[in-house]
């Protein structure tokens, strides 16, 4: 049964554009319950070098989950949310 409900998880980018849901793959869902393991909530900044590459990746080339339903965003099944800051180049 917590299997079934591990492989529905998404995670949540808050990107300047507006939130995204990604559906990672069975591996990177574990390494995303690892990262998010003390917190629900964490800002891009935060994050190791390979940990920000991973998000990098799976907003860009991620398989997005759905676009989901305004009235039903607390029901879904988030593994955690990352705030990406805008990056500007100097």
């Amino acid at each position: 049964m917590w299997t079934a409900r591990l492989s529905c998880q998404v995670l949540r980018v808050v990107t300047p554009l507006g939130p995204r849901y990604i559906k990672p793959s069975s591996k990177e869902r574990l390494y995303l319950l690892w990262m998010f393991r003390h917190f629900q909530r964490l800002s891009d900044v935060a994050l190791s070098p390979r940990q920000q590459k991973l998000i990098d990746r799976l907003v860009t080339q991620g398989q997005p989950a759905f676009l989901p339903d305004p009235r039903k965003l607390k029901e879904i099944p988030l593994i955690g949310t990352v705030e990406q800051q805008e990056k500007f180049h100097s």
